[in-house]
């Protein structure tokens, strides 16, 4: 090859390499920037605790006999919670609305549909958009589930990673799998207690506890992993944490969080603010 030929390539090949960089610089950056949130039961005081901690989103326990009992509401008390909703600054991105959808009983299933209709309509009232019951908890009753809906865009998945660590399956490459159908993201890790799944199994004589719910960061989940999955796709909806770590006060029933249970939501937001821009 002539010498000319080839300083003519290396200086090409420079240009080309300038020429992308002044590309990418150009290209404006958006930063993943997706809600963080806890799930609880709605009161004012619990609103004003998610803000003051750093959170902007909450999902909310919708289930009968709630403070959000979507058949027992007047339309004056959805009036005030929505007015409370909307001062306190706090987005919400779903309803927790726990339904046996497949009891055996014909007319339980007819209660539990009545019902989740008003909840939707609730929903509807309150700008809230998801209601996530809980239908199907493995890749293969995902796959079932959008078959039967006819893959439908209206149903997707909340998807909580540390279901599927206790059933040994893996969390990550599910969410990979199912990333597109992914609406809305629970916050929860799994610990598993090796010492005694060691010793007795997943079905222990003794009922000993081999695995257990713990506060994000605190169990065997790779969160880097999982956050990168969601990056990866544009994921920009809200993600909150579901506190059932019994070492620290987990919300039970209705009413404000404890100060027990505050400390643990603070712990979590500390632990995932290095992954999630907030």
């Amino acid at each position: 090859m002539p010498e000319n030929s080839s300083s003519f390539t290396r200086r090409s090949l420079l240009g080309a390499f300038a020429a992308g960089a002044a590309v990418k610089a150009q290209t404006p950056h958006r930063e993943w920037k997706p809600r963080l949130g806890v799930l609880g039961p709605y009161s004012e005081a619990n609103l004003a605790f998610v803000r003051e901690a750093g959170f902007n989103n909450m999902i909310l326990g919708a289930s009968p006999h709630s403070a959000l009992d979507a058949a027992t509401l007047t339309d004056a008390q959805v009036d005030k919670i929505k007015g409370a909703i909307q001062r306190s600054g706090v987005h919400i991105s779903a309803f927790q609305v726990t339904q046996n959808h497949i009891a055996p009983d014909s007319g339980e299933r007819a209660r539990h549909s009545a019902y989740f209709v008003k909840a939707i309509e609730l929903a509807g009232k309150l700008g809230v958009p998801y209601v996530g019951p809980n239908l199907a908890t493995s890749p293969v009753g995902f796959e079932t589930l959008f078959k039967a809906f006819g893959n439908s865009p209206f149903v997707g998945l909340q998807y909580d990673p540390s279901h599927l660590v206790w059933q040994m399956m893996d969390p990550i490459q599910t969410a990979r799998d199912f990333a597109d159908k992914i609406f809305d993201v629970h916050l929860k890790d799994t610990e598993i207690r090796w010492p005694i799944l060691r010793r007795g199994g997943i079905v222990p004589v003794d009922g000993a506890e081999w695995w257990r719910f713990r506060l994000p960061g605190l169990g065997s989940i790779d969160w880097p992993a999982f956050f990168t999955v969601l990056q990866d796709v544009g994921y920009t909806g809200a993600m909150s944490v579901e506190h059932e770590d019994a070492l620290y006060d987990p919300p039970d029933g209705e009413g404000d969080f404890s100060e027990g249970c505050k400390t643990g939501f603070r712990m979590a937001y500390r632990y995932l603010k290095q992954y999630v821009p907030v």
